[in-house]
């Protein structure tokens, strides 16, 4: 028996090894390079391809993203709504060899075959948002209130995902319908789930605690459904979306990060656990305005 614990000791201290290291790399090469100063670097060609709502809808556009990226289903919502084509490319968390670029981060959204690339959600939409969207150009006081409010909903959507090691690796099930390698597949199902576990116990959720006031023994789950009804009781109201008629940017990325989990189990609970029928009826709205054109 005393062999038995010994060797789990040794295997937990060795996964947590791993995570910090992977943690530190992640940081680093996150870090490169800012999204104003990529963007300035390429801003001419950024220029010419967004000249107009013409130009922009004539180019292929690429986005890459992870398939588990909130912050890549936010963009998608946008697009998605406006009726914006694109093309996704799936990128491997792993080694990211699909981004060529010094800026690593998902997701980005290549316009034009070649051509440049925008980063950061919040500033692939502000670019784009003038020519799909010239009546509301900018983004207004209450959009920006909630988008600061979905800070908190994607902090207890990483420690949601990752509260045990069953829901770690539901998260990375996905990886099996990838074209990555029979060896990358492996690793994404079956290590890197015990690595982001120890990554969100040991780094992430104390940063979460800190930044939402919430407690050292709150439980994820019953925050997640305080702060999904929140944006129900108070984002949306008797309203068909929080918009009124149509969705406002608010709608696209509140719908955007919750449809990022609709694949996996903590989705469910959501559902069953939020207030209903209200959740379900601007949920389906979203859906039926959203709906991807390649």
């Amino acid at each position: 028996t005393s062999t038995v614990v010994f060797g789990v000791g040794i295997s937990a201290l060795g996964a947590a090894a791993v995570a910090r290291g992977a943690y530190q790399r992640r940081i680093n090469r996150n870090q490169a390079i800012t999204a104003d100063k990529y963007h300035e670097k390429q801003h001419e060609k950024i220029k010419q391809a967004l000249c107009s709502a013409e130009k922009l809808r004539s180019i292929p556009l690429r986005l890459f993203q992870f398939t588990t990226c909130p912050y890549c289903f936010k963009v998608k919502a946008f697009l998605d709504y406006h009726k914006v084509p694109y093309e996704v490319v799936e990128v491997n968390p792993l080694n990211k060899k699909e981004i060529e670029s010094e800026y690593k981060k998902v997701p980005q959204l290549q316009l034009g075959d070649g051509g440049p690339f925008l980063v950061d959600s919040k500033e692939i939409v502000k670019k784009i948002r003038p020519l799909v969207d010239p009546e509301h150009p900018d983004i207004s006081e209450d959009e920006e209130k909630w988008d600061k409010q979905t800070k908190s909903l994607l902090g207890l959507l990483v420690l949601n995902t990752n509260r045990n090691l069953s829901e770690a690796k539901s998260n990375f099930s996905y990886a099996d319908q990838t074209p990555f390698s029979s060896r990358d597949k492996f690793l994404l199902s079956k290590l890197f789930p015990v690595v982001m576990f120890f990554i969100t116990k040991r780094f992430i959720r104390p940063r979460v605690l800190k930044e939402g006031g919430f407690k050292e023994n709150m439980d994820e789950r019953q925050e997640l459904y305080k702060d999904i009804n929140n944006w129900i009781e108070k984002g949306v109201g008797e309203n068909k979306f929080h918009g009124g008629a149509s969705p406002s940017l608010a709608d696209l990325n509140y719908y955007g990060i919750l449809r990022s989990q609709s694949p996996f189990n903590v989705f469910e609970d959501i559902q069953q656990n939020v207030k209903q029928p209200q959740f379900e009826r601007w949920y389906s709205n979203m859906q039926q305005t959203c709906s991807h054109k390649e």
